[in-house]
């Protein structure tokens, strides 16, 4: 003999009344808040991106801030064809990892390592000096992944919240 879903739902429900916890529609209204959170982690990628895009729109041209000693440290900067390729690279693999989290609605959020990869990309062409010539394009690029990223994420968060304001609704027809 089974319970059902409404059997285990009201069981649970006076198990937490029984110890004293918070009711069902207040676990629910919490869950949306904690969604809401989670939905503006995307805004906070963007934000990010957006203030390291800034400081490397400011370095353009400010190659004499670094010392000589370093680049001959580092020794010869990449071909910048080289790091156009691996910029390609990247944000068609990052397309193709984000598209089916849209469609699936993940709530997984891949944006950090993607600010991180173009923190990286930003230095590779300051470091061959040709931030000036790139930075549009690398900022496209971030500004596209970016946003997907924000979309997926905002995707899954509005779903839940659908449901659990459904679930709301339920409950208070009982």
């Amino acid at each position: 003999m089974g319970l059902s879903v409404e059997d285990t739902a009201s069981i649970q429900d006076f198990n937490m009344s029984a110890a004293g916890a918070v009711s069902r529609e207040e676990v629910c209204r919490l869950r949306i808040s904690r969604l809401q959170t989670l939905s503006r982690k995307g805004l906070w990628g963007i934000m990010l991106f957006m203030a390291l895009s800034a400081a490397g729109y400011a370095a353009v041209g400010h190659y004499s801030a670094i010392p000589a000693g370093v680049f001959d440290l580092l020794g010869t900067a990449p071909p910048v064809s080289l790091i156009s390729l691996a910029l390609v690279v990247y944000c068609f693999s990052a397309l193709i990892l984000t598209l089916p989290r849209i469609v699936d609605g993940s709530d997984s959020y891949r944006g950090w390592s993607a600010v991180a990869y173009l923190a990286a990309f930003y230095g590779f062409y300051f470091y061959a000096r040709a931030l000036a010539v790139n930075f549009w394009a690398l900022f496209a690029v971030g500004t596209l992944l970016l946003t997907l990223e924000y979309i997926s994420l905002l995707i899954y968060c509005r779903r839940e919240t659908r449901q659990e304001e459904e679930s709301i609704e339920r409950h208070r027809r009982r």
